[in-house]
């Protein structure tokens, strides 16, 4: 249904909103998710959705909770290519909007533990619209609280520590 349904409808909206509900439970259940194949259609679904939909926010939500603790349901993010939808969401999405909340969420989440993934997310170039995230957003709401989050999962990696530095001082001091 994700793959077929038009991005902007209520299908694909209510099949990625009970994917994202699905998904914030058991371990169990989400590698039964990722065996079942829903990864690919999540990110297609990212890729085609506008960025503030309903749609976008849910297929979001359901990779930040799949990329929480276990590594098997990290590696199919990323071999399913989300990095790059994820990071384009955060440039295109409004600041309060649910789904750069949870792309940002889902970065934090796919660095957390891995050196690889680490650096494939800033050499994708996720530290820049992180940093604006940040800077943009409430300094209460989960929305900076996931952006600073995925900036510190990325500088405690070397790679992703280089590439910090390479951003302005001035950009994270602000």
């Amino acid at each position: 249904l994700l793959q077929r349904a038009p991005p902007d409808s209520d299908a694909a909206k209510w099949a990625a909103g009970t994917l994202a509900t699905l998904t914030g439970g058991s371990e169990e259940r989400k590698v039964a998710i990722v065996a079942a194949g829903a990864i690919p259609p999540l990110v297609e679904l990212l890729k085609r959705a506008p960025p503030d939909s309903d749609a976008a926010k849910s297929a979001t939500r359901a990779l930040h909770n799949l990329a929480s603790r276990s590594e098997e349901p990290k590696a199919a993010i990323v071999a399913a290519g989300a990095i790059p939808p994820l990071i384009e969401l955060l440039q295109r999405a409004a600041t309060d909007s649910d789904a750069a909340k949870w792309a940002a969420g889902a970065l934090h989440n796919l660095a957390d533990r891995s050196e690889e993934r680490s650096a494939a997310i800033a050499a994708a170039g996720a530290i820049p619209p992180l940093i604006e995230l940040l800077k943009r957003a409430a300094t209460d709401s989960d929305a900076a609280k996931w952006a600073a989050g995925a900036l510190n999962k990325l500088a405690c990696r070397s790679e992703g520590l280089l590439l910090t530095r390479a951003a302005t001082d001035s950009d994270v001091a602000e």
